[in-house]
């Protein structure tokens, strides 16, 4: 069987155009690699090159899973009194954009920091009382699946509906009470999970809705 030294394995490593850590490099280095000065076959290389490509996926796929937005040092005055959060002629933030120009991939990101309790300094809304990041993080995703009347959900009610005559904050701050933070993302996680295929942009409406049946975006 053909084999190589250990210089050609370097060589066609770095050559691939693929990134080297000073790790990888010592693996590459290695007396594994080496052997004490005989060259190692081709496939031994192959399945050496196959770890190390796994190993770069898997970090690159760590990096995604940690992806979140700054919503607890969430400051933005031109948000807080009418329209939706993706209504830019009513709110200018940079934190909205990134989320809008993610397309659906901002969905999980939003949902995993329903749970950040985190207080944010500064009111989101006028005339109410501080709220956590978690928090926003669920009136954006709800912003996101309205349609551009103000009136209309894009997706099914995750909780039933209630009335309440009294002020926004406070039947926000009653609907907290009956309901914690893990509750609302395991209801939004749920509601992904079944209909991730389903979810486009509409971009004429700047909303999410959901699919026919058979028709994933």
């Amino acid at each position: 069987m053909a084999s190589l030294s250990i210089g050609d394995k370097s060589s066609i490593w770095i050559g691939s155009g693929l990134p080297i850590n000073p790790s990888q490099r010592a693996l590459l280095e290695s007396p594994l690699m080496i052997r004490r000065g005989r060259a190692l076959s081709v496939l031994e290389l192959l399945l050496v090159m196959c770890l190390l490509i796994t190993t770069l996926a898997s970090g690159q796929t760590k990096k995604d899973q940690t992806k979140t937005y700054p919503l607890s040092t969430w400051s933005n005055m031109t948000c807080r009194v009418k329209g939706r959060f993706q209504d830019r002629e009513y709110c200018s933030s940079a934190v909205i954009d990134r989320v809008v120009a993610d397309g659906k991939s901002a969905i999980p990101v939003l949902i995993a920091q329903i749970t950040d309790s985190r207080w944010i300094a500064e009111p989101v809304y006028d005339f109410w009382p501080r709220i956590r990041a978690g928090d926003l993080a669920y009136f954006i995703l709800e912003n996101l699946f309205v349609d551009e009347t103000w009136q209309h959900s894009t997706m099914p009610a995750l909780f039933p509906s209630e009335n309440c005559a009294e002020p926004a904050w406070v039947c926000w701050e009653s609907f907290r009470k009956r309901h914690n933070l893990e509750e609302i993302q395991a209801r939004w996680t749920a509601f992904w999970e079944a209909n991730k295929e389903r979810i486009y942009w509409d971009a004429k409406a700047r909303c999410f809705r959901l699919a026919r049946l058979g028709r994933s975006q």
